[in-house]
């Protein structure tokens, strides 16, 4: 299997790479220059899981920032036939919660 994707997340909300850490995908301004939002970016099995990042180099208060966005995608079989239909992936960022910072055990 392979996937074609043609809708990255917003920029503003997160970045979206290829396993590890790799390749960050290109911008939805940028997949629209060049005609991939058209064609697609095709995503191998060695590509996942992808890794969406929130927030990765915007400057937010993470006790207040929020956001949605999402990404579009549709699977390729081995044989290269294309699924009948695209998958929306939606993705919702919502502040940090309150976090342990230390904890004491008592018997």
């Amino acid at each position: 299997l392979s996937y074609l994707i043609y809708e990255v997340p917003d920029l503003l909300c997160g970045y979206l790479f290829r396993a590890g850490g790799g390749e960050r995908f290109a911008s939805n301004d940028e997949m629209a220059r060049s005609g991939l939002d058209q064609t697609g970016v095709e995503v191998l099995a060695g590509d996942l899981p992808l890794q969406f990042n929130p927030f990765f180099t915007t400057l937010v208060d993470v006790t207040t920032a929020q956001c949605e966005t999402s990404m579009r995608y549709q699977v390729i079989d081995s044989t290269g036939l294309r699924s009948g239909s695209e998958t929306v992936i939606r993705f919702l960022v919502k502040p940090r919660g309150p976090a342990i910072e230390s904890a004491s055990v008592f018997q």
